[in-house]
């Protein structure tokens, strides 16, 4: 059994009775031709008893927990000094009453400066004035903190420390660890200060969770005198481990979301706790394309091109030629749209068209006649193409080695009936091993025991 932390833990019942006592002897002392002054003395007597009693408790619950130091100490010097000030007044009977009423009136100064710290020590700096109105709180000097990144934003632009670990430490931890004051010297208002640490050292240790104190005084058994945070909610189960993983996985306060490696069960408490969708969207919904005017879809319609939207989260199209000749510069007002293209069986004389197609994924030019196929190079202005069909055109090998080395994103190659031979298929494909180049249709077949 720890008596220290037992008896200690009584201080917040006791220190009400000198606070009572001593405001009760104030009165009388100014109410001195109303009351006998074996009262007044009786009262002050009891008022420096239980303030003794008060400070003993005080004394050893301080031992207990990592309060600020400057606070603590002008609180426990008060307090000391208001049990002086109430025994004295207990003997003391000076001639001149009036003095013994400015004395009382010292005490009762001591008693608010006392409280006030003891309250500062228990809530934090901001407790009086987190709820008060703006202009009080900027009269005060402890302006409203800046509102948080919101969790709304965009899944890419989240970083993990700042917008998930942080908005918990200061709504839980802030008020008793800011720099105002610092309990245990311990700052957490800060990235950079969490790993200064305090009077224990660094409150974070990258890459080891169960030795950074940060992390082990909040699961710890709530009983014990460590436990953080002493007063009001506890971290909540998903807070906890969402600290244990950003600790585990380096400490970095900087590291985006979406580059983190975010194991399954994070990703379901994310998606539970901050409706935080990790899966990776298609690509049609990883950009905000405009929306189109309706009447340029039926105009286009009328010119032989079929437009339809990829997805109902979207204003992404894909384009389609299902019938007849186009000119492709009527797609000019709707090219940053176009995710996807099929020109297939066109003549297309002028190139110029695909540098304004800036999200173009997938593009096929099946049978396609064009004057030369260096010009299928201006493709390279295609940041995002991954799928193009160049089937039965009059490509060569030396034209597919140029274009290959100049999309850096083509993952798939249709060359088939092009005039590529096998081999040269086979030493094309062992050039560019990242790229599907696909020549021709094979199908597998499975012999079956009988």
């Amino acid at each position: 059994m720890d008596w220290g932390t037992f008896l200690g833990r009584f201080h917040p019942l006791l220190v009400h009775l000198p606070i009572g006592m001593v405001i009760l002897a104030v009165i009388l002392e100014w109410l001195d031709r109303y009351c006998q002054p074996n009262t007044r003395r009786l009262v002050w007597g009891l008022a420096g008893l239980s303030a003794v009693l008060s400070i003993v408790a005080g004394w050893l619950l301080a031992n207990q927990g990592a309060y600020e130091n400057m606070t603590l100490f002008w609180h426990r010097w008060s307090g000391i000094a208001i049990g002086i000030c109430a025994v004295l007044a207990t003997f003391w009977q000076p001639k001149n009453q009036l003095v013994k009423k400015y004395f009382s009136v010292f005490t009762i100064l001591l008693l608010t400066l006392a409280g006030h710290l003891g309250g500062r020590l228990t809530h934090g700096e901001h407790y009086l004035t987190e709820h008060a109105p703006g202009w009080l709180q900027d009269w005060s000097g402890h302006p409203a903190p800046a509102p948080h990144p919101s969790t709304h934003l965009p899944v890419d632009s989240l970083r993990f420390y700042p917008h998930l670990i942080q908005p918990f430490l200061d709504q839980k931890c802030v008020h008793c660890h800011d720099a105002a004051g610092p309990n245990g010297g311990l700052r957490v208002d800060d990235a950079a200060a969490v790993f200064v640490g305090g009077d224990e050292g660094p409150a974070v240790i990258p890459g080891r969770a169960e030795e950074s104190s940060l992390y082990e005084r909040v699961i710890i058994d709530p009983g014990h005198r460590k436990f953080m945070p002493p007063n009001g909610d506890p971290l909540s189960y998903g807070e906890i481990r969402l600290l244990e993983f950003w600790i585990q996985s380096g400490a970095d306060t900087v590291q985006h979301l979406k580059a983190m490696a975010i194991p399954k069960d994070i990703e379901a408490l994310l998606a539970r706790d901050y409706a935080l969708d990790l899966r990776p969207k298609p690509f049609a919904e990883q950009f905000d394309f405009p929306p189109l005017d309706s009447s340029l879809v039926v105009d286009l319609k009328n010119k032989n091109f079929l437009v339809r939207n990829v997805s109902t989260n979207s204003h992404a199209v894909e384009v389609n030629v299902p019938y007849g000749s186009v000119n492709t510069a009527d797609l000019e007002p709707i090219a940053g749209n176009i995710i996807a293209l099929k020109l297939e069986q066109q003549t297309i004389n002028d190139f110029s068209i695909f540098q304004k197609m800036t999200y173009l994924q997938s593009l096929s030019l099946r049978q396609a006649q064009f004057p030369s196929a260096s010009d299928l190079l201006q493709l390279k202005t295609l940041p995002y193409l991954e799928i193009l069909n160049l089937g039965q055109t009059t490509i060569n090998k030396e034209d597919i080695i140029a274009l290959c080395q100049q999309l850096p994103r083509l993952r798939k190659l249709f060359i088939w009936e092009t005039g590529i031979t096998p081999e040269e298929h086979e030493a094309l494909q062992q050039q560019f091993e990242s790229i599907e180049i696909i020549h021709h249709f094979s199908f597998t077949t499975k012999n079956n025991d009988q």
